[in-house]
């Protein structure tokens, strides 16, 4: 807990935003392999996505969460302010008024998945703040696997303040 770490020394001011269109110059391998959803960012600039044909069909999403919010996905906003009332820290609070980007991943009741969804936030830069928001909502009887990726170069300087919202219902599994 945030509560018994000394957090005096660490300059949060010395962090800021960096451009969405400045890109971390690497680019993953995730997109090898038997996966069942990629979805990479560069600096907070979605740059590739892919989720299996099948899985759509079952009603499966993997989308930038800028992406939900525009088609005025209802579940987001609820998850927000409940998480929102329940955030037991300073940094839970300041990475919901500050965030920059982030995933939204919904699985239909009664939908196992066996391959990994791979989230890659690749940053790029020195005393960059980062605060991606990765939202699962899992249905009833719902199974998947998330595994999400930070990268940087050796010599950046990156604040990276993630925040996960991961909604279970019953009988659902999440490996995360």
């Amino acid at each position: 807990e945030w509560r018994r770490t000394d957090i005096s020394a660490l300059d949060l001011t010395a962090y800021d935003y960096v451009e969405a269109d400045a890109a971390a110059g690497k680019r993953s391998d995730v997109h090898r392999g038997k996966r069942a959803g990629v979805i990479e960012f560069d600096n907070r600039r979605c740059v590739y996505s892919e989720l299996s044909p099948e899985l759509k069909e079952k009603g499966v999403r993997l989308i930038s969460l800028s992406e939900a919010i525009s088609e005025g996905d209802r579940t987001i906003e609820g998850l927000f302010e409940e998480s929102i009332r329940h955030a037991v820290n300073r940094f839970q609070t300041w990475h919901y008024s500050q965030w920059t980007h982030g995933v939204f991943l919904y699985v239909p009741k009664f939908v196992e998945i066996r391959e990994p969804f791979v989230l890659t936030f690749n940053e790029a830069g020195n005393g960059v703040f980062s605060a991606p928001h990765v939202v699962v909502v899992m249905e009833t009887g719902a199974r998947a696997i998330v595994v999400p990726r930070i990268r940087s170069g050796e010599e950046d300087a990156i604040l990276f303040n993630e925040g996960p919202d991961v909604r279970v219902a019953d009988a659902g599994s999440l490996g995360f």
